[in-house]
C-alpha cells in the first residue's frame, strides 16, 4: 500500500512507478535493472497503479517508468523513462546526495 509504505514513512526511498494493467517493455527493464541492485543503500519500491491513482496524479507523473526518489515522502528527484546507465547513475546519485 503506497500510502503505508511511503506517505507515512520517514527517510530516502525509491519508488518505480509502472504501468497497472499490461506491464510495457520498458517497466520490465527498469525492474530488471533495480532487482540486480544488491543489498540496496536506499530501499526500493515499484508501484503500479492506472494513470489517475492518487500517488501519480501527487507527484506530477506523466509517463512509466518512473523512478522516484523520496525524502520523508516528498519527491527530491525523479528520472522518466528507461536506459540501463542513466536508471543506474541516477540511483547512485541519490544514494550519494542522502547519505
Amino acid at each position: 500500500d503506497y500510502i503505508e509504505n511511503i506517505d507515512n514513512q520517514k527517510g530516502v526511498k525509491a519508488v518505480l512507478f509502472t504501468q497497472f494493467q499490461e506491464p510495457c517493455s520498458r517497466c520490465v527493464k527498469a525492474v530488471t535493472v533495480l532487482k540486480s541492485i544488491h543489498s540496496p543503500a536506499i530501499p526500493i519500491f515499484q508501484f503500479s497503479a492506472p494513470a489517475n491513482a492518487y500517488p501519480l496524479k501527487k507527484l506530477g507523473i506523466n509517463t512509466v517508468p518512473t523512478l522516484v526518489i523520496l525524502k520523508n515522502a516528498k519527491p527530491i528527484s525523479s528520472l522518466s523513462g528507461f536506459d540501463v546507465e542513466r536508471m543506474d547513475r541516477f540511483y547512485k546519485e541519490a544514494i550519494h546526495n542522502n547519505y
